[in-house]
């Protein structure tokens, strides 16, 4: 994963899928980087916590990062961005590749190796007054990546 063209990416979005053994889900993220922890490639992705995709994150250890083309997608990052999967089978607007992934886009298996819980103490106040007015804060997950696609 390009560090840059990730990061670039994140401005209008990117997906993340997960299959719980009883649902998937999939949301667009826009937050989240890369970084160098542990001697290997680490992929932090945020979720807040009263999301439902957060909820099916407890019971797996892994997810897919599907990155799609840039400025493409725009209606799907849009309609995910915007809908709940506690309402709303998502992934029946979505092809998946053989390996779980999104036809179109490049996609990254993470594997969770930590998950922090955002602490609001710990939080400057003038972040966590503009972006957690309602204290609905993220976990961390930190994970390893791996390229999927053929």
């Amino acid at each position: 994963m390009n560090p840059k063209e990730f990061h670039d990416q994140l401005k209008t979005g990117a997906f993340v899928l997960v299959d719980h053994p009883d649902k998937s889900n999939i949301m667009t993220i826009g937050w989240g980087g890369l970084v160098r922890m542990w001697n290997r490639d680490i992929v932090m992705v945020p979720v807040r916590t009263n999301r439902y995709t957060h909820e099916l994150l407890d019971g797996v250890d892994e997810f897919i990062v599907a990155v799609p083309p840039e400025g493409e997608m725009l209606e799907e990052l849009s309609f995910c961005g915007s809908r709940s999967g506690r309402d709303t089978d998502k992934l029946d607007r979505f092809h998946r590749t053989e390996q779980g992934g999104l036809t179109g886009c490049k996609n990254y298996r993470a594997r969770i190796v930590m998950r922090q819980d955002m602490v609001d103490t710990n939080l400057k106040p003038d972040l966590l007054e503009r972006h957690y007015p309602e204290k609905n804060m993220h976990t961390l997950y930190y994970c390893e990546i791996e390229h999927i696609d053929d």
